[in-house]
C-alpha cells in the first residue's frame, strides 16, 4: 500500500512551541511528509519569536537559516505566489500571503491554529486540508 506525502505548509503561529516545530521538521528530514515554507513564513517567524522573547534576533535567524539550508527543496518561489495575494481571500493581508504560498506551493494540508482567518472554502476547493498541528500530528502518528 502506497501513502500518498502530504505537503505541508505550516503557519508561523504553530512553529512554536519549539517541540512542535522539531516534530514536523523531523518527519519532513525523514521523508514522511514535504515541508513547504516560503520566505514570508520564515520572516514572520523570526519577527514574532524575537518580539515574545524566545529567541534573540542571531538565534532566530540560524534556525531560519537552517530551514533554507536542510529544506531548500520546499521553498515556495516568491513569484509564484505574490501575483495570487491580490487575488485572494480572506480578512487579514498577512495570511492571505501564506494562503496564497500554500496554492503556488501546490500544499495539500495547510496546519495552523488560526482557523478562522483563512479561506476553508477557497482552500478545500483547491485540495487544501486546514488543521491544527494537534490535529495533523495525531493522524500522522496512526499511519
Amino acid at each position: 500500500m502506497t501513502r500518498r506525502v502530504e505537503r505541508v505548509y505550516v503557519d508561523a503561529n504553530e512553529l512554536f512551541p519549539f517541540s512542535v516545530m522539531d516534530v514536523i521538521l523531523a518527519l519532513a528530514e525523514d521523508l514522511v511528509i514535504e515541508f513547504v515554507w516560503s520566505e514570508e513564513l520564515l520572516d514572520e517567524w523570526e519577527r514574532v519569536i524575537v518580539r515574545g522573547g524566545h529567541r534573540s534576533s542571531a538565534s532566530a535567524r540560524s534556525v531560519s537559516d537552517a530551514v533554507r539550508t536542510f529544506f531548500a527543496s520546499g521553498r515556495i518561489e516568491p513569484v509564484s505566489s505574490r501575483d495570487a495575494i491580490v487575488e485572494t481571500p480572506g480578512r487579514d493581508p498577512d495570511d492571505r500571503v501564506h494562503t496564497a504560498a500554500c496554492i503556488a506551493g501546490r500544499a495539500t494540508v495547510l496546519v495552523t491554529r488560526n482557523e478562522r482567518d483563512f479561506p476553508m472554502d477557497f482552500l478545500t476547493a483547491r485540495g487544501v486540508t486546514v488543521c491544527t498541528a494537534d490535529e495533523f500530528l495525531c493522524a500522522a502518528w496512526i499511519l
